[in-house]
């Protein structure tokens, strides 16, 4: 069954690629599979099938003996959309966002960019002497956001200014403006 749907996602790509629409799948989680299966598969997909989106929707009992009783938690599905966002958008990859995983290969319950960004940075960083990969690295702070700092034409000097380029207020403890930054950093296992 499983390769008959990768054959068939491989010919919409084909015919795909002659129209520029794109191709999304929608994976149904919750039937035994892990968070990383899911995420190893889509991130498999996304590079060999150029997929534009892969939409998670969590198993619904259905009564069936064969199948598993209950759904996933109502959280999984929001918790693979993080984590793919990440895949998809900032370009990460499944060995970047392995901090992310729990010991039975499931995303922890956090913010899959939160427990990276603890994990990778060592303190609060100059938002004026990161490069924008750096600055993605930082929970509030996005590509866009992360090129237009870089490639601002003034220094900005303080929070508003910040904001007004589009950071973020989760960015705040992750951050040094003009030799300041919160106190809270923590940085936490």
């Amino acid at each position: 069954m499983g390769n008959d749907i990768i054959g068939r996602q491989f010919w919409i790509r084909d015919i795909v690629d002659s129209l520029r629409s794109g191709q999304t799948t929608q994976m149904i989680v919750g039937l035994g599979e892990t968070d990383s299966e899911a995420l190893k598969t889509a991130e498999w997909e996304y590079r060999n099938l150029d997929l534009r989106r892969v939409y998670y929707s969590p198993y619904r009992p259905v009564g069936h003996r064969d199948l598993p009783k209950e759904g996933p938690s109502p959280h999984r599905a929001g918790m693979l959309y993080r984590a793919d966002a990440l895949m998809r958008i900032y370009g990460w990859t499944m060995r970047k966002l392995d901090a992310a995983f729990g010991e039975d290969d499931n995303l922890l319950r956090k913010d899959p960019k939160l427990i990276v960004a603890h994990e990778e940075l060592t303190g609060p960083i100059d938002p004026l002497e990161a490069t924008a990969e750096e600055l993605m690295q930082v929970p509030g702070i996005g590509p866009m956001t992360a090129d237009r700092i870089v490639s601002s034409e003034y220094t900005p000097s303080s929070w508003r200014e910040m904001r007004m380029l589009g950071v973020a207020e989760s960015a705040r403890p992750f951050l040094r403006i003009g030799n300041t930054w919160q106190t809270t950093w923590k940085k936490w296992t």
